[in-house]
């Protein structure tokens, strides 16, 4: 880069003497460091500054300092008087590398290093290297925020400003000095004046806001404290800090164990500026050596280690941009959290009432399959197709019945449909001709409730034959209209048969429900050539055809070999009252107690992608269903996780990656992603939250960088999520509160700003799946992808994953395109593995 001096005096009173050091990174990029020296023999003494702060935050303390040390105040890259082209990474990495140097450069040793905020945080990164952990004596800590899984709220609002167009330009720089001034200090605390014109003066370098808003972007927090650091440690915070809590340093403490804490009382996120003669006190004692004694030793709280402070949660982060219908939205949460302060009641989690609303058609439905089950051990295969159906009927009773998660039906009304509870295991075994017409319907009802006690067998054919006839009459309705009016026309076809007894009416009613909420099953049977028996596997069932046809929870297509000694089953769920990972957990168990006949293989590939399988699901809506074989994902995910964890505040998921390379291909570039994600409440009852992010925005000078901000944000939501504190997980709370019209309604005014909330697309990973169908919502209009286990064998010795598409036949050509580049748009990333 060029060098260029720009001029070290400011606006305000305030006359600094900035030296300058040119210090060359390993990139080859230059960075002149502004710092300012008291000179002298005495041991070195380093300060380094907080975030959107500079040398100046250390004035006012500087004279009640002793003066036989030799201070050096040192501007941060990005901030301040050191000149550093803003279009570089700026992260605490960075600025730890190239602060190493200037160490060296310097030969500062026997270094006392004072770091407050992100100072703190670079002064631990320096520890990780043994040149300069050699030549540090002490460290002094304040503010810190080390360890914690959340970046300070105000960063994470500049990194939201645009670089090209900051609004921070457009507002006056001595306003937005004293906002942040003040935002910092404690309750009742007015900044100064004069540092108010003297960060407003810093404000005003050419490229110095940019270069702030660079450096958001790239913020991270060290993940772990440097190993075998024993210097002394002493750590300093204000008992009134909101940036990084008490509870954050006392984390910290913990994990420097042995360090010091103090803790200033009715001081906030700036104890140098808000209390300079009591924290210049804290430095005397530490560099005279008498600190320890005076210390305050406080134990951090078991219960503030299990988990990261509870961030202020803000509505409008749910939103990356705005229209009429967002402030409509916007405003009617603002309502609704006011009532529930009131006590109106909500539900702590509302994906369920969600699931009741959007995800009532056929194709949101999804599939699981379970290949090479063993269902006839330990007799053997049976000689008849009718014993083989017979035997796996009785053992999937068997382990329906023990397994209470699988237990469950759904509630018809017409406009929400509710999860309820299954007290009875009841298996139907279907069949239906090539058209979809329902032909017939063997009853397998559950022993331990006898339907004979309730009904007589004539009661039981006639209502058999009611649903065959309705069913069949009604088939062809609009899909998310199609069990309402099955469920009505049955209604008044028993009205009609029990006439006035209101007993026969009940027990009819009864056997009807029992019947509509059963497990169904239909059967097919595999080739006899080895070769076309592999291919028949693995074609997706016709679920369009052989659906359920009432709401039960679930519809198993049934494949045996042709020696009877093998089964697949392709277990179709209906999404209003279960999810997805906990029902795979359910199938091994299933393949556990089972047993597998042998390995699953994948037909051969012959390349590193096969051609989609593709078939109709009603509504103008395709699933199309192919391998791929991820190991060159994998790969790059190994290589990121083993050299970049820090960089990205945690590990790199193959999801991340997956919602990256999408947004590279340009149907996918503007768009906004759902991630389903796991997670327990305060009852630990498990379930799912939406990570919603679009990663299209994360758009830097290169992939490096765009890539790690993007990860960085995604694990900072991965977390909130998984400890309840998100703002998708409160509108889901609030969704409770509302009549479904209402959602409705809105879906139809104001689809843009819904779809901000809840994305257009979604990819959903079932890491253990064999195959993974994909459902789709009436939310997600361009289309939802699914993926199962991405290690599973091929017959031409490669391993692939299966992955699924629903959506529109233009939209899956989309996605076909954009996952066949997909390692060409990763290797965009090939920088980072240079």
């Amino acid at each position: 880069m060029s060098i260029r001096m720009v001029s070290a005096e400011s606006n305000g009173k305030w006359t600094p003497d900035y030296k300058f050091c040119r210090i060359t990174g390993s990139d080859g990029e230059a960075t002149l460091f502004a710092y300012l020296d008291s000179g002298g023999s005495g041991e070195p003494v380093l300060f380094l500054h907080e975030f959107a702060s500079f040398s100046y935050t250390w004035e006012k303390m500087l004279p009640f300092l002793p003066a036989s040390y030799r201070y050096i105040r040192l501007d941060c890259i990005g901030f301040g008087y050191t000149v550093h082209d803003w279009t570089d990474e700026l992260s605490t990495y960075n600025q730890a590398e190239l602060i190493a140097q200037f160490i060296l450069k310097l030969n500062l040793s026997c270094l006392t290093i004072i770091g407050h905020g992100m100072g703190g945080e670079i002064a631990l990164l320096l520890m990780n290297s043994p040149l300069v952990r050699a030549r540090v004596k002490q460290l002094m800590l304040i503010s810190c925020g080390a360890l914690e899984q959340n970046i300070p709220e105000f960063i994470d609002n500049i990194a939201r400003s645009s670089l090209t167009r900051p609004v921070l330009r457009l507002i006056h720089s001595r306003f937005v000095a004293r906002m942040m001034l003040t935002y910092g200090c404690a309750p009742g605390h007015t900044p100064d004046p004069e540092a108010v014109s003297e960060y407003g003066a810093m404000l005003k370098i050419p490229g110095r806001i940019q270069s702030i808003i660079s450096a958001a972007r790239s913020y991270n927090l060290p993940l772990s404290v440097p190993r075998g650091l024993q210097m002394p440690v002493t750590i300093l915070c204000g008992e009134e800090d909101k940036v990084y809590p008490p509870a954050a340093s006392l984390r910290l403490h913990e994990a420097l164990k042995p360090s010091d804490i103090q803790m200033l009382s009715d001081c906030g996120h700036l104890p140098q500026e808000e209390f300079p003669q009591e924290t210049a006190l804290l430095i005397r004692n530490m560099l005279d050596g008498v600190i320890s004694s005076q210390a305050e030793k406080r134990p951090a709280p078991k219960q503030e280690t299990e988990a990261p402070p509870r961030r202020p949660l803000k509505m409008r982060r749910l939103f990356d941009y705005w229209n009429l219908g967002s402030i409509l939205i916007i405003i009617t949460l603002k309502l609704l959290q006011f009532f529930r302060h009131l006590g109106v009641s909500a539900e702590t989690h509302g994906w369920r009432k969600v699931t009741g609303i959007f995800l009532k058609k056929e194709y949101s439905k999804f599939v699981i399959a379970s290949f090479r089950l063993s269902y006839c051990s330990p007799y053997g295969a049976p000689e008849k197709n009718r014993q083989a159906r017979d035997i796996l009927i009785g053992k999937l009773k068997k382990f329906l019945t023990s397994r209470p998660e699988l237990q469950w039906t759904v509630e018809v009304s017409f406009f929400l449909f509710r999860k309820k509870k299954l007290l009875v295991t009841d298996i139907m075994e279907a069949a239906m001709d090539r058209s979809g017409r329902l032909l017939s319907i063997i009853p397998h009802f559950d022993e331990r409730h006898p339907i004979l006690s309730m009904a007589t067998q004539e009661q039981v054919d006639f209502t058999i034959r009611q649903v065959i006839e309705v069913y069949n009459d009604l088939k062809d309705s609009p899909p998310g209209e199609r069990s309402f009016l099955i469920s009505k026309a049955l209604k008044k076809r028993i009205k009609r048969r029990s006439r006035l007894s209101m007993i026969r009416r009940k027990r009819l009613t009864s056997l009807t429900e029992r019947i509509m909420s059963a497990t169904f099953l239909y059967f097919e049977g595999l080739p006899q050539d080895p070769a076309e028996a592999q291919m028949r596997r693995f074609k997706t069932p016709d679920f369009k055809r052989a659906r359920h046809p009432g709401w039960g929870l679930l519809c198993i297509a049934v494949r045996f070999t042709a020696d009877l000694s093998e089964a697949d089953l392709w277990w179709q769920f209906n999404h209003v009252p279960v999810d997805g990972a906990p029902m795979q957990e359910a199938l091994t168990e299933l393949k556990r107690q089972w047993g597998a006949a042998g390995n699953v293989v994948y037909p051969a590939m012959n390349g590193t992608i096969t051609r989609p399988e593709t078939m109709y699901c009603g509504d103008r809506i395709f699933r199309a269903r192919f391998y791929m074989d991820f190991s060159p994902l994998m790969k790059i995910r190994k290589y990121l996780n083993a050299n970049y964890r820090n960089e990205m505040n945690g590990s790199a998921s193959l999801a991340g990656l997956l919602m990256w390379g999408l947004s590279r291909h340009p149907f996918f570039r503007r768009m906004k992603m759902l991630l389903p994600v796991d997670w327990y409440d305060s009852n630990q009852e498990r379930e799912l939250g939406l990570l919603i992010i679009r990663p299209g925005v994360f758009d830097e000078e290169t992939p490096r960088q765009s890539f790690f901000r993007f990860q960085r944000e995604m694990n900072r939501r991965l977390a909130g999520i998984r400890h309840g504190n998100s703002e998708s997980l409160e509108f889901l709370a609030l969704c409770t509160m509302l009549h479904p019209m209402f959602y409705l309604l809105v879906k139809k005014i104001a689809p843009a700003a819904l779809s901000e909330i809840v994305g257009t697309m979604g990819i959903s990973i079932i890491r253990d799946a064999e195959v993974f169908v994909s459902p789709l919502t009436d939310l997600q209009s361009n289309g939802f992808m699914s993926l199962g286990s991405t290690s599973i064998p091929t017959a031409d010795g490669r391993t692939a994953g299966s992955v699924c598409v629903c959506g529109s036949r233009s939209q899956i050509r989309c996605y076909y395109e954009a996952i066949s580049t997909l390692e060409e748009q990763l290797a965009g990333l090939g920088e980072l593995m240079k």
